[in-house]
Order: C-alpha cells, then sequence, then structure tokens
C-alpha cells in the first residue's frame, strides 16, 4: 500500500512539475498583475481570448505550456489571462478597442500600453520573435504610436509603425500610415533593407518596383528572399484567381504567364504548372488534370490545398493511377496536412476495392 501512494505522490508530482515548465498565468485582476509587476520590476503579459476561439485554444494548449514559453515569459513578466465576454474582460474589451482573438498585450506597471499583437503563432519561436519587438524600445507599438501622434516620427519609424500595427491588426491607422509611407518615401527609400518588410504583393506599385528593378533588389536584399518574395506572390495571385472561374479571373492567369515567361525566376515552372491546372480543371478534362496532378507532385513546394482540390476534382472510379502518388506526396506534406491527405487516398482506396 505504501509502495502505491509512494508512485501515486511522484506521479503528481512530476505533473505538477509539467505544468510549471509553460507560462505561469496568475490569477490576479488587471489592476492586481500592475502592482506585482510594479514589486517584482516586470511587465505584465494580458492574454486577451474568448471561449469560443479556436486560435486562443490553439495557443493555451499548443505553445503556452512550452517549457521555452516557461523560460522566456516567467522572468520577464506577471502574466495573466482574461476571457473578454466575463467579469472584468468586458470592460477591458471596450477600453483596449480589441477587434479579434486572440489579442496580447504588454503594459508597463503604470499601465501603460508597451505592445499589441493580435493573432495566434504557429510555434512558441515566432511568438516569442514577435514579442521580442515590443521589449525593444524602437520596434513597440506603444513607443512608435506616441511619436506618431505626437507628429515626430521619422522615415524608418513610421516603417516600424506600420509593422507594428500589421502585428496589432490595425487597419484603420494602417491606412493612415500606409499613405504617409507612399507620400515621403523616396525610390531610394524604397531600395533599402528598412523599406523591404512592408513591401506590398502583386499587383501593387511596390511589386512593379521590385519587378523592374531585380538586379539591385538581389544586390541589396539577397536572392534568396527576393525570389521568394516573387514566387509567393505570383503563386498567392494565382490562387486568388484559381478561386472562381471568371472572364477577368482567366485574363489575370494570362497576365501572370506572360510575366512569368520573360522573368528570371528559379522554379517559375512550378508557377506556370498551376496556371496550366486551372485551365484543366475550368475544362473538366479528367485525363488531362490526372497527369497534371502526376507533373505538380514532382515539384518540392508544392501547395497541399490546390493538391487537396486537384484529388476532389477527380471521380473517384478514376483514380487508380493516383495511388501511385500517396508516399512521395505525404513525404512533402506539411505535418497539419497530412491527416486530411491520409483521408482522401483513404477514400480512393475504399473505392477501388
Amino acid at each position: 500500500m505504501k509502495k502505491i501512494t509512494l508512485i501515486t505522490l511522484l506521479v503528481v508530482a512530476c505533473v505538477a512539475a509539467f505544468g510549471q515548465d509553460g507560462i505561469r498565468f496568475e490569477s490576479l485582476t488587471f489592476k492586481e498583475a500592475l502592482a506585482k509587476a510594479k514589486c517584482e520590476k516586470k511587465l505584465v503579459f494580458l492574454d486577451c481570448y474568448t471561449s469560443w476561439c479556436g486560435p486562443c485554444k490553439a495557443m493555451a494548449d499548443e505553445i503556452f505550456p512550452l517549457k521555452k514559453a516557461g523560460d522566456y515569459f516567467n522572468p520577464r513578466f506577471v502574466s495573466i489571462k482574461l476571457d473578454m465576454e466575463k467579469g472584468e474582460g468586458i470592460e477591458l474589451d471596450k477600453k483596449l478597442e480589441i477587434a479579434g482573438y486572440p489579442t496580447f498585450f504588454i503594459f508597463t506597471p503604470n499601465g501603460h500600453m508597451q505592445h499589441k499583437i493580435m493573432g495566434g503563432s504557429p510555434n512558441i519561436e515566432v511568438f516569442i520573435n514577435r514579442i521580442e519587438k515590443g521589449m525593444k524600445k524602437e520596434t513597440s507599438y506603444g513607443y512608435l504610436r506616441d511619436l506618431y501622434e505626437a507628429g515626430k516620427i521619422n522615415k524608418k519609424q513610421l516603417i516600424n509603425y506600420k509593422l507594428a500595427l500589421m502585428d496589432a491588426f490595425e487597419t484603420r491607422r494602417l491606412g493612415e500610415v500606409d499613405y504617409l509611407i507612399d507620400s515621403l518615401l523616396t525610390a531610394e527609400d524604397k531600395l533599402g533593407k528598412e523599406y523591404w518588410p512592408i513591401m506590398k504583393g502583386y499587383g501593387s506599385d511596390d511589386f512593379k518596383f521590385v519587378v523592374n528593378n531585380l538586379s539591385k533588389f538581389r544586390k541589396r536584399i539577397g536572392k534568396q528572399d527576393v525570389n521568394r518574395y516573387l514566387f509567393n506572390n505570383f503563386h498567392a495571385a494565382i490562387f486568388k484567381a484559381l478561386d472562381y472561374d471568371s472572364k477577368a479571373n482567366r485574363k489575370k492567369l494570362e497576365q501572370i504567364h506572360e510575366e512569368l515567361q520573360v522573368l528570371d525566376l528559379p522554379h517559375k515552372e512550378v508557377l506556370i504548372t498551376e496556371i496550366e491546372i486551372a485551365e484543366v480543371m475550368r475544362n473538366e478534362n479528367v485525363p488531362a488534370l490526372v497527369q497534371a496532378l502526376k507533373k505538380y507532385s514532382e515539384y518540392d513546394n508544392i501547395d497541399f490545398e490546390l493538391i487537396f482540390s486537384m484529388i476532389r476534382s477527380i471521380p473517384l472510379e478514376e483514380g487508380r493511377e493516383l495511388i501511385a502518388l500517396y508516399e512521395p506526396l505525404l513525404k512533402k506534406c506539411p505535418e497539419e496536412q497530412r491527416g486530411y491527405l491520409n483521408f482522401l487516398f483513404e477514400k480512393l482506396r475504399e473505392s477501388l476495392k
């Protein structure tokens, strides 16, 4: 009996220790958290969530319990979380003008908002990087907002402010700042590394500027980053045009195809294949779609949402040729999408029995 009790105590102790690895969220009011932060010479980290918010739950279950999260947050913050539809959260939600969940804040002990972030993060490294921007004065939301509102913000700070607004998802102020940046920055400014993180996407003047000054950007920013920017933006434009078959979207795809033909861009054959897939899917040509899927699956940087859409477009009785693609696709498929890939192929196998 004593042996069983000892084992039980050890299990409980291990579970408790595991629970302490992550961020220690304390049962304090916002006011109490500020007071404790002042005593401990820390900042306050506030997690604003709701019970129905999926990304909130993902952060709480998958990110916050990690040891790396605890190691970073616990020495620096008094951390609290509030349901913004209950108790104190209702009033704070109005005061802080929260547009969506989860939203995270960093406050100084005197209640000054130092930083604001909206939306979850795919891993703890990305989340800490977002928080780190709020720990540095020159990139923190509160500092830059105060400079902007006082009319004392320079070009570099304005770019940092836009990045902070993007992370906070403050669309109204973002439009103001975007307009000001466009009116103040010269072409030479836009060739600089400071501007690169806020470069707009396909169809914008920024995108055309990059294409027309490709050698300069590759020299100043780096070939890999510039090529990734071009590839990702072309892909996003293609995928958007695939979403709805219309005359305008068909014309857009033709335009992108023409632009890719004359552009020096590694792996552009992947993008050209995506455009070809659009035509095949539009014509409902099943044999051609099967061949297009085989061709597309051979590339490395492929979009599995497009893969799934293609598989769903192929009648089950004509999918026998696809079975051989399962293993190669599984190796390339992101972990979070493997479940759906397995589901589609299991359905396919069942139909062929």
